[in-house]
């Protein structure tokens, strides 16, 4: 991959990431902060697998992706799916909803 290449794919993966916090602020602001929440987290899906591409190309999933899946799993696919696909939560939504963008920020 040339220079030109990598920095467009870095570039990409940033506007990604940037595109899909505005959509997740976009959506808390409409009155949906739990799936906000996790729209933010999941835009960072695309900074990590770049990293992992760079730093570790012989593998198949690095562990900077590695680790964001169990922080996917535990802050944007299980709340969504606890609410959508199983129809109650387990949780206290406003609890959740600071986690996810906590998790954003750290």
């Amino acid at each position: 991959m040339t220079r030109k290449e990598r920095d467009f794919v870095l570039s990409l993966a940033w506007f990604s990431t940037v595109a899909g916090v505005a959509l997740g602020i976009g959506l808390a602001a409409l009155g949906l902060p739990l799936e906000g929440g996790a729209m933010a987290v999941l835009a960072f899906a695309f900074v990590y697998v770049r990293m992992d591409r760079t730093l570790t190309p012989d593998l198949i999933i690095g562990p900077s992706s590695f680790a964001f899946l169990f922080h996917a799993m535990g802050y944007s696919f299980g709340p969504l799916a606890q609410r959508y696909i199983l129809g109650e939560e387990a949780f206290i939504e406003e609890g959740m909803i600071l986690a996810q963008w906590g998790q954003f920020l750290a």
